[in-house]
């Protein structure tokens, strides 16, 4: 809290003291110094400012969140690895120019492979694939179910049997299909 020097300083508190006015300086805006409740607009409007940005900040994280696709982003990024490493071979007119590439081609290969890992990774985390084991038990639960449907057929076992065959090669060969 600062003081005033002139006992005519208009910006001095008008609170009375015991010995005479207050000698401290008025809050901004307001005709008393903090200690007798003077209350400085400056700081109300820092404060309303702040909050409404914050507000705006919040909003605008939201906003963003909501459209954020990370799956998306990064096969945006690994399309425009893609796109890159096919450009540097594409102006590369004799071995020595791409000789002279292979380490720039080398740096795109790993980071392509880099963004493909953490796309697998984020699809299992977000529980956008299945992992085989995963994939195992539902062939499992496929074919139980299969089997307590057909029960009231005659020799349900034998459809059952030939499904299994069909399908357990298929849950082991199977594989993602590029998007």
């Amino acid at each position: 809290m600062n003081r005033v020097t002139d006992p005519a300083d208009p910006n001095r508190c008008k609170h009375p003291a015991p010995d005479g006015q207050c000698w401290n300086e008025a809050e901004y805006g307001d005709e008393y110094c903090e200690a007798h409740g003077g209350v400085s607009t400056r700081n109300e409007e820092e404060v309303k400012s702040y909050l409404l940005a914050k507000v705006d900040y919040n909003r605008r994280i939201a906003e963003i969140a909501d459209n954020l696709n990370p799956i998306r982003e990064l096969n945006e990024a690994l399309a425009t690895i893609s796109l890159l490493h096919r450009t540097l071979v594409s102006r590369c007119t004799n071995d020595d120019e791409l000789l002279a590439a292979i380490p720039k081609l080398q740096d795109l290969v790993l980071r392509t492979d880099k963004v493909a890992k953490t796309i697998a990774t984020l699809r299992l985390q977000l529980h956008e694939a299945l992992n085989k084991s995963a994939i195992q038990n539902l062939g499992r639960e496929i074919v139980v179910i299969l089997a307590d449907e057909l029960a009231q057929v005659p020799n349900y076992e034998h459809i059952v049997d030939r499904v299994v065959t069909r399908l357990i090669p298929a849950i082991t060969q199977a594989k993602n299909i590029a998007e």
